[in-house]
């Protein structure tokens, strides 16, 4: 009789924090492996195989390898097989969902599916660019190799990719037409995703009869302001190289040129959609000092761009513009940007008048009803609207009606619109609350014998975001919570997507 197995580590959840830390590092030294077999699974068409099987079809492997499109005979069981632990990696990175079923011979099958974020990988039949061209860009050997010299990089500054091949990435573009072309496909896939959202929830085009996009590319941004905003003529301003391959779009003239020489072409308007991170501080001042230069006494440029925090956090919104600021000092010798680092290059380059322009113009008003002695949970109550993405609240201070004091300081808070307008009780409170630089905290005055208190708090100034984000940070109890929808117009800065910011930028009178 054989000796019986045990594993050496204990069950997931119950490791260790040594071992847990062990573990994570291990992962971070294999990281590299995860990009190499999702390109691989692009490459393959692997997610487009399963999203044609129907929107919740699961699949077995040997399934999927009968519909693959190669010249490899993979009806055979170990292509099945290798194909099995690809899907099986994708999966435990939540790219995949994954159902197992033990059969009656003890053999185990294993089905796949598509996750929410693998939808995006989708390239075949899908009316939005999928973001495998981006998967392929990251995976190209000309970036590639310029990463293996990235200590150097660190060490001594410059263009990395310059001093490997020779040329900047954007002549390297010029000269390797499929690299453009794969370039090109994954900006407009990113210009997608963003631009759609940003058009929800962003009217500063409003108004505007003309607007240039400076570096835009093959003009798909553009395309989908004018489609929204037909009266505006719009103008794509990109390298020369780069028009070449744009397509025709109604109302948008293509005009090949440098941002930074002065033949900038006059709109009311200009917009620049995350091309500053290409470059280094002084070569940003000389953009938008152009760009000043082009713009009429009363114009406006507009810029989109990736937000770095001042102190990175773990959140999915932080790591990727902490990636793409490595990625620029490797690649074009320049950085992702926060927004002091913003305001202070647009002032260089003479701009009088910053604006925050709030990404959501629908505001709501959250109202807590609450009802004595019930528990009153109170967590990081300070909506902030410069925070890339919901904070995960780390105090959750259960506080009953009585006097209590308010949530102590914390580094996640940060200034908010959100204010605390009134708080009654029946009979009043002592004390009104007010919170004009952000909530820290909610109290209650209470006499002590009160048995049947009522109460309510109003926060206003809640962006929906913000407003469903609170709702999760109040207990409900046997109180009611209600939310009220109101339509005002604010000029506070808020963020509009968990990793894009927009600011307009006013001219000085």
């Amino acid at each position: 009789m054989s000796p019986s197995l045990k594993p050496l580590l204990p069950p997931s959840g119950s490791l260790s924090e040594e071992d847990e830390a062990c573990l994570q590092a291990m992962l971070f030294s294999s990281a590299h492996v995860v990009p190499m077999v999702l390109n691989a699974a692009t490459q393959l068409g692997l997610f487009d195989i399963i999203n044609r099987a129907g929107p919740k079809a699961q699949l077995l492997p040997s399934q999927i390898a009968s519909e693959l499109e190669t010249a490899v005979d993979c009806t055979d069981d170990d292509v099945a097989s290798r194909l099995d632990r690809m899907l099986r990696l994708l999966a435990s990175h939540s790219l995949l969902t994954c159902s197992v079923k033990t059969l009656e011979d003890g053999r185990v099958e294993r089905r796949y599916g598509l996750a929410p974020s693998s939808r995006f990988f989708v390239k075949a039949e899908s009316e939005e660019p999928s973001l495998a061209s981006l998967v392929a860009l990251h995976s190209h050997p000309a970036p590639q190799q310029a990463w293996f010299h990235f200590k150097d990089a660190v060490l001594e500054g410059g263009n990395q990719f310059k001093k490997v091949h020779g040329m900047s990435i954007f002549e390297y573009m010029d000269n390797d037409p499929a690299f453009n072309t794969i370039f090109n496909s994954s900006m407009v896939a990113i210009s997608n995703l963003m631009m759609k959202r940003i058009l929800e929830i962003y009217d500063g085009f409003e108004g505007l009869s003309s607007l240039v996009d400076v570096a835009g590319g093959t003009g798909k941004c553009l395309s989908m302001i004018t489609s929204k905003y037909p009266s505006i003529k719009g103008i794509n301003f990109d390298l020369p190289h780069v028009i070449k391959e744009a397509p025709s779009y109604p109302g948008i003239e293509h005009v090949g040129g440098s941002m930074f020489s002065s033949n900038i072409p006059k709109a009311d308007a200009i917009m620049i959609k995350d091309a500053l991170h290409n470059w280094t501080d002084e070569d940003c001042v000389k953009i938008l000092k152009n760009c000043y230069d082009t713009l009429p006494s009363k114009g406006k440029l507009i810029l989109i761009y990736h937000l770095l925090l001042e102190e990175p956090d773990t959140s999915i919104s932080s790591m990727y513009a902490s990636r793409l600021d490595n990625t620029m000092m490797m690649q074009p010798n320049g950085k992702e940007r926060t927004e002091s680092e913003f305001r202070a290059l647009s002032e260089a380059a003479g701009f009088s008048n910053w604006v925050g322009r709030s990404g959501e113009r629908r505001i709501h008003r959250l109202r807590l009803s609450v009802t004595a002695p019930q528990l009153l949970s109170v967590a990081l109550v300070s909506i902030a609207p410069g925070y890339p993405e919901p904070i995960t609240p780390r105090h959750n201070h259960h506080l009953t009606l009585s006097s209590a004091p308010p949530l102590p300081p914390t580094p996640l808070l940060r200034p908010s619109i959100a204010t605390v307008v009134a708080a009654s009780l029946t009979p009043p409170p002592r004390r009104l609350i007010s919170f004009p630089a952000g909530l820290s905290g909610i109290w209650f005055d209470r006499e002590p014998k009160a048995r049947e208190r009522h109460g309510w708090v109003e926060i206003s100034g809640l962006t929906p975001t913000q407003a469903s984000c609170a709702l999760t940070w109040f207990r409900r109890g046997s109180g009611e919570l209600e939310l009220e929808r109101k339509r005002r117009a604010h000029g506070s800065r808020a963020w509009v997507h968990p990793n894009w910011w927009l600011t307009a930028l006013g001219l000085g009178s």
